[in-house]
């Protein structure tokens, strides 16, 4: 009896999303390209924007931009791909060697992007760019092996769209599965700094479907150390609310960001950080990245300065099917052990949190 009803309210919340982003796609809810993450995207990914159709840019709605340049070749994932923007940005990116996948719950938002992939393709000839083959296909994330095989992607991304989910951990553990042994999961979504009532997320979700059933970050990093990920944390911005009273309905004195991570799965992950003496030096040669690569938010590697990293860095530069040529490291074994790794290199800015004021309509705004 629990289980029916258990299922029940799973598929209403399913439904609850896909009619929502229906009318997103058919204007009958009010459409905001206002982002969260207040950083504009690389250069080179703004210049690839004017290449997608109008209609595609116009129904798209996220929390940031998780498509990593330099990734030539790869197999992509983008889920909750929605109208397709970030799966056509991914194309651009992968060159004419590559293969970039989009699924998403709602069959409108599918159709539409199908019917945009010409459009998008022709764009790119007329500037001689040329681009990976583009998939697409209504399904859940819940449910990625019953679409894709095991380990058969190279890197995954989704957009405000993993807080969608009643099964959060379930999308998790599906994200690992189809990832290849080195392959990485990067994402933007709403995270809270503890954990809100179930009464308070219902009025939560009236103001946006991510900031109601927003996750606990403590809960979220848990779930993935459980699967296996090593997690890097990229960007952080606080969401302010823009009114007293929105303020009380944020539930007091609890915070909330928009975070960019960086999950990766690795083979040869340690639960700490250790120090196996690696150091590590960028060659500069990592697309729009000519002097300094932003690895998180608390490393960066200048070109041709030597760097100390723990022996999971490492291992995330090793087997990285796109970073491990632009980085050479050493020692290439781990023979030596120098105790735990202590971390030396914050950036400055790594406490001033950026903040944003949150107010409706926003990028997943009802």
């Amino acid at each position: 009896m629990s289980s029916s009803l258990e299922n029940n309210n799973l598929e209403a919340i399913y439904e609850s999303v896909k009619e929502h982003y229906s009318k997103q796609q058919t204007n009958e809810a009010k459409i905001s390209n206002s982002c969260f993450l207040a950083k504009k995207p690389h250069n080179t990914i703004q210049k690839l924007l004017s290449l997608i159709p109008e209609k595609v840019n116009e129904t798209f709605f996220g929390c940031g931009c998780p498509i990593p340049l330099g990734i030539k070749d790869l197999t992509v994932l983008d889920l909750g791909s929605g109208s397709g923007r970030d799966v056509f940005l991914a194309a651009a990116l992968v060159g004419d060697q590559g293969k970039v996948i989009g699924i998403d719950m709602t069959k409108k938002q599918v159709e539409l992007a199908k019917s945009s992939t010409l459009e998008f393709v022709e764009n790119c000839k007329k500037v001689n760019l040329k681009v990976g083959s583009i998939e697409f296909h209504e399904g859940l994330i819940e449910e990625l092996v019953t679409l894709l095989p095991s380990e058969s992607v190279d890197l995954v991304a989704s957009n405000c769209v993993i807080n969608l989910s009643p099964r959060k951990e379930k999308c998790l553990q599906q994200v690992y599965n189809v990832l290849k042994y080195g392959g990485e999961f990067v994402f933007s979504d709403i995270y809270s700094d503890r954990k809100i009532h179930p009464i308070a997320l219902q009025q939560l979700s009236k103001l946006g479907s991510c900031i109601g059933t927003v996750f606990y970050i403590n809960d979220f990093l848990s779930v993935c150390r459980k699967l296996g990920f090593h997690v890097r944390e990229v960007n952080r911005v606080e969401l302010a609310a823009s009114s007293q009273d929105l303020q009380q309905m944020l539930v007091g004195q609890a915070k909330f960001y928009s975070i960019t991570y960086r999950l990766f799965k690795l083979k040869n992950l340690e639960m700490a950080e250790e120090n196996y003496g690696h150091i590590v030096t960028y060659k500069g040669t990592l697309e729009g990245y000519p002097v300094i690569y932003k690895f998180d938010s608390e490393l960066e590697f200048e070109k041709n300065l030597p760097v100390n990293v723990s022996g999971n860095v490492a291992s995330v530069l090793e087997e990285s099917e796109y970073l491990h040529k632009h980085f050479s490291i050493l020692p290439n074994n781990r023979e030596l052990h120098f105790g735990e790794f202590e971390i030396k290199h914050k950036n400055k800015d790594t406490n001033n949190i950026e903040k944003v004021v949150f107010q409706v309509p926003t990028c997943c705004s009802k």
